[in-house]
């Protein structure tokens, strides 16, 4: 498949990674926030408690990832482009982002309604770049043709030259057949 065809592939992997980042940041966040206790499970009934996690995780989810969209995009592109595939620069990048997140939602709340928010945003964070790292950053810049394959054929193209053509003549005798436009016919 040509380049852009796996370029195509790439961003639709990196969406569906982003995706399932979002949805692990949240579900970190809902359980370390305290929005979720795990003494609810036995108190609760189980339709109740599973609506509540079902409604709690896809909210904070989405407002995880609207939040930090740009600065992942940011990221996930430098992180492509420089063909970084190390979990530790993913989980930190999460980590930032997220503590970055936090960090603009307590700016704009008018309540402080967990403990520290800003380490359970950091810390679902890199909750969330660790599974996208899991699920496509390890395979970060595959997209882009390597350093090795590119040196490799500089060397084959300086140490295999073509060989000389050698002009061919036709049953006219009129020399090769690039002159006249017309091909020999083939050897039997």
């Amino acid at each position: 498949m040509g380049s852009i065809g796996d370029l195509l592939i790439r961003f639709i992997a990196i969406g569906f990674g982003y995706l399932l980042a979002c949805l692990g940041a949240g579900i970190a966040y809902v359980f370390l926030s305290g929005l979720i206790r795990p003494e609810d499970f036995g108190r609760v009934p189980g339709t109740e408690i599973t609506f509540t996690l079902i409604v709690g995780v896809i909210g904070v989810s989405s407002v995880f990832g609207r939040a930090a969209l740009l600065p992942a995009l940011l990221a996930i592109g430098v992180l492509e482009v420089t063909r970084r595939r190390d979990w530790l620069y993913f989980g930190i990048g999460g980590m930032v982002i997220g503590a970055a997140t936090g960090a603009v939602a307590m700016t704009s709340s008018a309540g402080d309604a967990i403990a520290w928010p800003l380490a359970v945003a950091a810390v679902a964070g890199a909750v969330g770049g660790s599974l996208y790292w899991l699920i496509t950053g390890r395979s970060s810049g595959s997209w882009l043709p390597s350093e090795r394959r590119r040196r490799a054929e500089e060397w084959l193209a300086r140490h295999n030259p073509k060989p000389p053509e050698t002009p061919t003549t036709g049953a006219s005798g009129q020399g090769s057949s690039e002159k006249t436009g017309i091909e020999p016919p083939p050897l039997k």
